[in-house]
């Protein structure tokens, strides 16, 4: 019994350590890193909502589905169809 509470003991020492090797690891934004992240994600959206607004004006041309999923994947299709749909 005593060498299970010793054995216990040590284990808990073990993870305490651990979590603060982790917690010593994590390193911590600067305002400017933060700020170059929502900026990519912002160009990623942008860049998405103009890929979708494409294919909408696509599908008001006329242009065939099966020539607009050459250069755009399914799922861009289909939110732009989407779009137009809810517009409508």
């Amino acid at each position: 019994p005593v060498w299970g509470l010793q054995k216990s003991k040590a284990n808990d020492e073990l993870n305490n350590s651990d979590t603060i090797a982790t917690n010593n690891s994590l390193k911590k934004k600067t305002f400017a890193e933060y700020l170059k992240e929502a900026e990519k994600n912002g160009e990623k959206a942008g860049e998405k909502a103009e890929r979708i607004k494409a294919i909408q004006n696509m599908i008001d041309l006329e242009i065939p589905k099966e020539k607009i999923l050459k250069k755009y994947s399914p799922e861009e299709y289909q939110e732009a169809e989407a779009l137009l749909m809810a517009t409508v």
